[in-house]
């Protein structure tokens, strides 16, 4: 294959094992050199290493493109469900979730260990921050579908998802709109288009020509462009206020479990204690009553003595009195 689009080198690029990175970016760009595409050499040569997590993403992609495809599904549902302030369906999508969430966190901890290295608790917790970056934010989810992830992503909870240096190529939008003027001899036919053809939606450039709209025709599509933006923004103030409810909700779900654990716990000691309490009470009670027994024992002995001494007494008196 010629390398003469820099989509179809990131895709080879970022399917190698990190420990083959930097090897197979010199060759690819070595490629491009030698076709005679400077520039692509040049963009290729500066395609970031992708971080630990970042690969293991990247690898969830290419090898389990199943659970992507569910996650995608997923993040669908849920953003409309935040969009319609829809409670009851959130919290139904959730356990889907994390069932989701378990499975790819495994494939990626699998993927990991073959690859010679464990994964860290602190790299999964980076790949799960990015899994959910992709429920909330369509763009995040089209980031982690690209497979050219140079860095995890996160959710701060409202607004979008910063994808600053996050993804090795221009955001897929982009290269779709370039597409119809791409020239066709000009890099590889027939490429993925990523996930945008992937799940369906058609871009310009798919066997059409985008027709150029007249004056009239430009005012009244500047118009409804303006009436559409003021409603993607009051429809992303709704989603960012129901995520921050749903945020808070989980962090007071969070709380609250974390207090009926430690209530639990709690309880859990003073019943030990109180069960120590009592063996300590019922042991001596027995060494109470053994003791008030040899105390008794004792009084009828003494008794007993005292008896004898005045029979003695008694008996001396006698013999007193017999001798005078």
């Amino acid at each position: 294959m010629e390398p003469s689009d820099l989509r179809i080198c990131a895709d080879e690029l970022y399917a190698a094992p990190a420990s083959e990175f930097v090897a197979t970016r010199t060759a690819l760009a070595r490629r491009a050199r030698e076709g005679g595409h400077k520039d692509l050499a040049a963009a290729v040569g500066k395609l970031a290493k992708p971080s630990v997590s970042a690969a293991l993403v990247n690898g969830l992609v290419r090898e389990h493109p199943d659970l992507v495809g569910e996650l995608a599904d997923l993040g669908d549902a849920m953003r409309t469900a935040q969009a319609n302030l829809e409670a009851a369906s959130l919290a139904q999508l959730r356990p889907r979730r994390d069932e989701l969430f378990a499975r790819m966190l495994d494939a990626a901890a699998q993927a990991a260990r073959a690859g010679g290295r464990a994964a860290s608790a602190a790299t999964l917790d980076e790949v799960r921050a990015t899994l959910v970056a992709s429920l909330a934010d369509a763009a995040a989810q089209d980031a982690v579908a690209s497979g050219h992830l140079t860095r995890a992503i996160a959710y701060a909870g409202f607004g979008e998802v910063d994808l600053a240096e996050a993804v090795a190529i221009e955001p897929v939008e982009a290269v779709e709109r370039g597409a119809a003027d791409a020239d066709p001899d000009e890099g590889c036919r027939g490429e993925d288009r990523g996930p945008l053809r992937r799940r369906g939606i058609r871009a310009v450039g798919d066997d059409e020509t985008a027709p150029v709209p007249d004056e009239a025709d430009s005012e009244a599509l500047d118009a409804a462009a303006r009436r559409n933006a003021d409603r993607d923004a009051a429809d992303r103030r709704r989603i960012d206020a129901a995520q921050q409810a749903l945020t808070d909700a989980d962090r007071g779900s969070s709380q609250a479990q974390l207090a009926v654990a430690e209530a639990e716990r709690d309880a859990d000691r003073q019943r030990t204690r109180v069960d120590e309490l009592a063996a300590l009470l019922d042991r001596a009670r027995a060494e109470a009553d053994e003791a008030q027994s040899r105390l008794d024992e004792a009084r009828a002995a003494a008794q007993a003595a005292q008896a004898e001494v005045d029979s003695a007494r008694r008996a001396l008196e006698a013999l007193e009195a017999l001798g005078r």
